[in-house]
């Protein structure tokens, strides 16, 4: 999900067994969660959540050193950009713990508003934003957030 400017600048350092990500207006404090592969995100003022089934604090740090990769559980695949991304938008939810597929989920409706992705001529396929599995968006097309074209591709319902 390469969207220029969407979160501003990011900058990751590391600290003894942690990092903070800076985003040019707030900074997250990032260790590891130790039950599972994941990520807890302490954000200023002390709010905290965790990304659940997401990545390792490594895996943040050597994508961001190595412009390499990391997959997710979910079989989505991101740069470190991408997974800063997923850092922000998490951040802002309010909810003690997350499980990143839903977070995957958040971006891409995200994606959908900036696009006006509204109806079914207009929807837009999860490819076109770096998602290789759309099954990420079920539980947003449950609970009628957004709906799938027959060919895959998805748009948000209107709300009344």
């Amino acid at each position: 999900m390469n969207r220029n400017g969407l979160y501003g600048s990011f900058k990751l350092t590391e600290g003894e067994g942690s990092a903070v990500l800076s985003d040019g207006t707030a900074s997250y404090r990032l260790t590891d969660y130790i039950f599972d592969p994941g990520i807890t995100v302490e954000s200023q003022g002390g709010k905290c959540i965790t990304l659940r089934n997401s990545f390792s604090l490594k895996e943040l740090i050597n994508a961001s050193q190595t412009d390499g990769t990391v997959r997710l559980i979910t079989g989505n695949e991101y740069d470190a950009r991408g997974l800063y991304m997923l850092i922000v938008r998490a951040a802002g939810l309010p909810a003690e713990s997350v499980d990143i597929n839903y977070v995957e989920g958040l971006c891409f409706i995200d994606y959908l508003s900036e696009k006006g992705a509204v109806s079914e001529e207009t929807a837009v396929s999860p490819a076109d934003a770096g998602i290789s599995n759309p099954k990420i968006m079920n539980t947003f097309i449950h609970s009628k957030k957004v709906r799938s074209t027959d060919d895959g591709r998805f748009y948000f319902i209107a709300m009344e």
